[in-house]
């Protein structure tokens, strides 16, 4: 979830590789606060990860997950290009929805939610308006 969440809608609308966000202090910023969001949501729900703060999980992230997957695009991506709906609902969508729960502000989680349901509006098959 942290992973996608951080990853999947900002290649989606860079339309870049994991590892040019990574490589990029403006989007690893974004990638930072969407993380930072993410937890602060799960301690306010009750649910931890294997990393007890946003800074041990982003270490690895860098260090480790990007790097392993540094010519990937998202799935969400694939998905917009492919004119079909993205699951960004399951994802970033889900933190919002449990941060309202919580009345905890996620602007970039929200931001880059919106961004890509804005995308999924204008290439919808089915012409949703946008």
């Amino acid at each position: 979830m942290l992973y996608n969440c951080a990853l999947n809608p900002l290649s989606a609308v860079l339309d870049v590789p994991y590892g040019a966000l990574a490589a990029n202090g403006f989007t690893k910023g974004l990638m930072n606060g969407i993380v930072e969001e993410i937890f602060a949501v799960m301690a306010a729900s009750g649910y931890q990860t294997h990393w007890v703060t946003p800074g041990e999980f982003l270490t690895v992230f860098y260090g480790k997950l990007v790097p392993d997957t540094a010519e990937h695009k998202s799935s969400t991506l694939q998905d917009i290009l492919a004119h079909k709906k993205t699951e960004i609902d399951a994802l970033n969508g889900a933190v919002i929805k449990m941060a309202a729960e919580h009345q905890i502000a996620v602007p970039y989680n929200t931001a880059i939610y919106s961004v890509v349901k804005f995308l999924e509006a204008k290439y919808s098959p089915c012409k949703v308006p946008y």
